[in-house]
């Protein structure tokens, strides 16, 4: 998929007489210079890059291509471009991909400390973590249950939430928006389960070092996220979450146009092709 769209891409740049500036060029080349000098000459380079199968100058087309493709994806899709995403386009993809939720956190595990009192770190200054005492997380559990239950029953959840939540999220006043994009931050079991969820729905994820009590609030609209800072950080890239979205849907739709030689790919197996352990490159 990705090796067509960049076929893909060198057409569109070829058809619409686009150029990559000197900057861009210039960069290429001092990358490959570099490239020269740390492995010492060519041909020492062109040996490392025999066993990807390639040498300079099919690295250089290849540097190429990827530059050729964000030009075309700028001239498609960035300001002014031709397929520039609408603000309808923009909010459909708001309401079809974010969940807003405020969470409660109870730890799990408790933090290190020497004898003195103090907390312990590591060599990188990070907090060392413990596992608690069976008496210890015994009573964390039972102080779970108390506030799920309480909410449960109808308590306020803001209220429940300063009353128990060992991590003050109170600058949030909003909550979090939370989508595929962010699942790194908050992890697959949160985001999932706020998509499904419904509005006003309370769901708990126990994860390792705690555990979170979830729910799902009604999605701000978009054109009230000015009102709050917060909010707006949180949506910051949202437009180059869409667009990129956008941008998957087009060139996904000139797929018919490629023409893929089976004999060809037929001669590589993936059990025998040498992966790229080359970060460099």
């Amino acid at each position: 998929k990705r090796i067509m769209n960049y076929l893909i891409a060198q057409s569109i740049f070829k058809e619409n007489r686009l150029k990559l500036s000197q900057d861009v060029k210039s960069a290429i080349d001092a990358d490959i210079k570099e490239k020269i000098e740390y492995y010492g000459s060519r041909s020492e380079l062109n040996a490392e890059l025999k066993n990807l199968m390639l040498n300079i100058d099919s690295l250089e087309d290849i540097y190429t291509w990827e530059e050729k493709h964000k030009s075309v994806y700028d001239f498609l899709f960035g300001s002014g471009g031709a397929e520039e995403i609408s603000d309808k386009a923009l909010e459909e993809y708001y309401k079809s991909n974010y969940s807003r939720i405020k969470y409660i956190v109870f730890f799990t595990t408790k933090l290190k400390t020497d004898e003195d009192g103090n907390y312990v770190t590591d060599k990188n200054g990070q907090y060392i973590t413990e596992q608690m005492t069976e008496a210890e997380l015994a009573a964390k559990k039972a102080k779970i249950e108390e506030c799920y239950n309480k909410l449960k029953s109808g308590a306020s959840f803001d209220d429940i939430r300063k009353e128990y939540s060992e991590y003050d999220t109170s600058e949030y006043q909003n909550g979090f928006f939370v989508s595929k994009n962010e699942l790194q931050t908050w992890g697959s079991d949160i985001i999932i389960g706020a998509a499904k969820a419904k509005e006003g729905e309370i769901f708990r994820v126990d994860e390792e070092e705690a555990v979170y009590i979830v729910m799902k609030c009604k999605l701000t609209e978009l054109g009230d996220l000015n009102k709050n800072e917060s909010d707006i950080q949180q949506l910051a890239n949202l437009s180059i979450y869409a667009t990129r979205e956008l941008s998957e849907k087009y060139f996904d739709a000139l797929h018919k146009d490629v023409t893929v030689n089976n004999e060809i790919i037929s001669k590589y197996k993936l059990s025998t092709i040498k992966p790229n352990p080359y970060y460099s490159f």
